[in-house]
């Protein structure tokens, strides 16, 4: 994820909040001033938490599709 300054959209003034990661972003949304990130690994959704400033808060606890699928 990057962040554009709207007066300075020039791509040499962009800035990286979230590094690229092996894992696929599916998508992204701001829930209480916070980044939510959902990624797919080994075919199922992980959420990780980061700040506005692209600092890593951690990652929300799904359960998982074996459990669900019982």
């Amino acid at each position: 994820m990057i962040a554009v300054d709207t007066r300075h959209p020039e791509p040499a003034a962009w800035g990286e909040l979230v590094p690229q990661a092996v894992d696929v972003i599916e998508g992204s949304q701001i829930v209480h001033n916070t980044f939510v990130i959902r990624y797919l690994h080994d075919a199922s959704s992980h959420l990780r938490l980061y700040a506005l400033d692209g600092k890593p808060l951690g990652e929300v606890a799904l359960p998982t599709s074996a459990r669900s699928c019982r």
